[in-house]
Formats: structure tokens, C-alpha cells, sequence
């Protein structure tokens, strides 16, 4: 179905997936696959493959922290989502966020070519069975400068205050210089006293953008 612009899956993973034409010009893409138990690698072959050839025209992504392995480069090999060169909205669903999921993001933001990304929605779980403890490592990945050059809102839900979550933060309002506005959505008045928490503080910096913390 060459015309098809807009696929939506959500539901567990499974090795006869759904398969769209190689030829649709998809321009909106939602996948979510809520499994808490490991995903084997086959299957995320199998996603590449389910996905149409060329996405260089998709606009609108949302994608859950299990689908975003899928574009690792732990096989060196390139997938579809390679090409994310028109995408202007990016909605990630965190349902786990232990630091490998933080080296996701950016390892997805760095592979994908995104540089005209615009907004950006981060949706973290609101509790974690990682104790704070465990999540205090800080992750290193070089992105290319213009890779969030375009990035003009972020809205961050479930913001917890926790370390893996203020390096996430401090990458974009480092990256994203056109930056206009940030919301947290966070539970909590004030930072958990975490290792490493207050002295990664994100808007420690005396730069002029809009920065709105909501507590739910």
C-alpha cells in the first residue's frame, strides 16, 4: 500500500510481525511493544525488516525504549532508521531507564540524522526497581553539532530528579542552541539526594530560554 502515510503497533513482540510495503511513504510511525522480559536480537532484524525502505519523509515519531535498540549498532549494520532526515517531532516512551537506556537515546539521536528534529517528548516511567544507587554512572556519547541544532521545545514527563535523568537534560540544553522552551513534569518539589545530583544541576548556566517545572 504505496499510499499508506500513517502505521500505529502496539502490542508484544512476536516473530510474525506486521510488514508494511517496502514502498509507503510513511509520514507518522508509532511503535511500542510494552515487554518487560528480554527481546532476543532476531526479532529486532525482523523490525528493520517490517519497516518500509526508505523513511527519509517521516515527520512524526514515537517509539518505546525497547523498540529503540532496534537501531543499534551492536550487529555494524545500517537499519532504516538511519535516515530520519525530515523528522520534526521525536516521543520517546521510557518504560525502563537504567543507564543503558539513556546510551539508547543517544546513540539513536547520534545514528538517525535528525538534524531538523524540532520537539521532542520524553516519557519516563514514573518508578523505577533500579535502586538510585545503581544509577549515579555517567554516560558518554558524542553527538555531532548539528544533530539538535533545530531543537526548539523538549517536555520531559515522570522528571524524577534522579542523575540519569539531569545528564539527559544537561545533553540537550548543551546541543539544542536554539532551544525556546523546556517542561519537567515532575512528582517531587525538589531533587532526590542522589550522588552527583547537585552538582550536574542542568540550569546551573545563565542561559535565556523558557524553563517550566510542573509538579504533579
Amino acid at each position: 500500500m504505496p499510499s499508506l502515510c500513517s502505521f500505529r503497533y502496539s502490542g508484544r513482540f512476536s516473530t510474525s510481525l506486521f510488514y508494511l510495503s517496502k514502498d509507503a511513504t510513511l509520514t507518522d510511525l508509532y511503535i511500542c511493544f510494552p515487554d518487560r522480559e528480554a527481546i532476543p536480537q532476531l526479532f529486532y532484524y525482523e523490525l528493520d525488516r517490517a519497516l518500509p525502505d526508505d523513511l527519509s519523509g517521516l515527520t512524526v515519531l514515537t517509539i518505546c525504549s525497547n523498540a529503540l535498540k532496534s537501531r543499534l549498532p551492536c550487529s555494524m549494520i545500517e537499519t532504516k532508521m538511519n535516515n530520519l532526515r525530515s523528522l520534526r517531532e521525536l516521543q520517546l516512551l521510557m518504560l525502563g531507564m537504567e543507564m543503558d537506556n539513556l546510551a539508547n537515546i543517544y546513540l539513536f539521536l547520534k545514528a538517525c540524522h535528525c538534524s531538523k528534529l524540532e520537539r521532542l517528548f520524553v516519557q519516563l516511567p514514573a518508578t523505577s526497581d533500579v535502586p538510585l544507587e545503581d544509577l549515579v554512572e555517567d554516560v558518554r556519547v558524542v553527538l555531532p553539532e548539528d544533530v539538535l541544532a533545530n531543537l526548539r521545545m523538549v517536555k520531559v514527563m515522570n522528571f524524577n530528579w534522579r542523575r540519569f535523568e539531569v545528564q539527559l537534560v544537561s545533553l540537550l540544553l548543551r546541543k539544542a542552541t536554539s532551544l525556546h522552551k523546556m517542561l519537567l513534569v515532575s512528582p517531587n518539589l525538589a531533587p532526590l539526594h542522589v550522588p552527583g545530583v547537585r552538582e550536574a544541576d542542568p540550569f546551573s548556566s545563565h542561559r535565556s530560554f523558557d524553563q517550566w517545572t510542573h509538579y504533579g
